[in-house]
């Protein structure tokens, strides 16, 4: 075979790729099925005095870490309150929070923000509830476009036979 670089050319390479794609798609698969059975796990990563600490907080984003910076920086005795992704593709957040350690450690207060965060959710979830009382919901299927492309080619090949 041309190019082919060794004993039995192309051939054991592509069946080496095969092996490597469908070990590639069990690992994807192991990982995706494992990300919807972990919980969300908070660990102090750094930690001085009572009043500062830096939390990791898995499977979240940008979602909770805005929310959860917004309410902590409504409490007065939260000096400083802020939040990265560290990487795209991790589906982890970074909080750091800084208490003037008056009313209270770091930790009490990201507990104290995620339960007010979990509150308001509750009350929004009752209101949206209560906005759809007497609606009628109708789901509306989805719409296979390839068929509806496949049903128009026919019908235009036949208009063409005639």
């Amino acid at each position: 075979e041309h190019g082919g670089g060794g004993v039995g050319g192309g051939r054991e390479r592509r069946a080496a790729s095969r092996r490597w794609g469908q070990a590639g798609d069990e690992r994807r698969a192991r990982a995706m099925a494992s990300e919807t059975q972990t919980l969300h796990r908070i660990a102090v990563e750094q930690r001085v005095g009572n009043g500062s600490a830096t939390f990791v907080i898995s499977n979240e984003g940008h979602t909770l870490g805005n929310a959860l910076r917004n309410e902590l920086m409504k409490d007065p005795s939260v000096d400083l309150c802020g939040y990265t992704v560290p990487h795209p593709m991790e589906k982890i957040i970074k909080v750091r929070v800084q208490t003037s350690g008056a009313d209270g450690s770091a930790t009490q207060k990201v507990h104290e923000g995620l339960s007010r965060i979990s509150s308001g959710m509750d009350v929004w979830k009752k209101r949206f509830d209560a906005a759809l009382e007497g609606v009628e919901v109708t789901i509306v299927p989805k719409v296979d476009v390839e068929a509806l492309k496949r049903a128009a080619a026919s019908k235009k090949n036949r208009m063409s036979d005639e």
